[in-house]
């Protein structure tokens, strides 16, 4: 019984170190398993953190190189618009000195004139009642030129002011997006 009881015991201390080198051993590769994979971990974020920075430093130059662009248009457009402008003002101030000084006065407009004249300038309907009026208007066919030369002047700077604008969107869309040029 002795010699059982020896047997038994010699099988469960083989058994002990046996398990014992068997956890050693998974410790080990548990060990050496989280340091690889730590290592790997580390270099690709190391990597992942350059690749991302590179990508920042490119957007950043790509969004400096557009506001760039965009305010040389806008610089551009405005310098074009303001010729423009100043062009238009000098040619109002040359036809109205013409109209005051060389075109004759050779009539005076009725009420209804006037009032036909204002109401479609202002968009409004004109009441029939009020345009058949046909006492003087104290206006002269001189002062309604001048007014309409006034109101052409006008009308030609917002379309000035529309067209440059015009320019400056497509101009600004073109810097913005360069594969969609047209």
């Amino acid at each position: 019984m002795i010699t059982r009881l020896a047997k038994v015991g010699s099988f469960f201390a083989s058994i002990k170190w046996w398990l014992i080198g068997g956890l050693g051993a998974i410790a080990v590769l548990s060990v050496g398993t989280i340091i690889v994979y730590n290592k790997g971990y580390g270099n690709g974020e190391a990597t992942g953190k350059a690749a991302i920075a590179r990508y920042e430093l490119q957007v950043r130059k790509l969004g400096d190189e557009v506001k760039l662009a965009q305010s040389k248009v806008t610089e551009s457009v405005l310098v074009q618009y303001r010729d423009r402008i100043i062009e238009h003002e000098k040619i109002v101030y040359v036809n109205r000195d013409v109209i005051v000084n060389n075109v004759p006065e050779q009539h005076v407009l009725s009420k209804g004139w006037v009032y036909a004249h204002n109401q479609s300038a202002l968009g409004r309907a004109i009441d029939p009642a009020l345009a058949a009026n046909t006492d003087p208007a104290m206006v002269t066919d001189r002062d309604a030129l001048g007014t309409v030369d006034s109101n052409y002047a006008q009308c030609i700077a917002n379309a000035d002011r529309l067209d440059a604008l015009q320019q400056w969107n497509r101009e600004i869309e073109a810097t913005s997006n360069p594969t969609n040029n047209r």
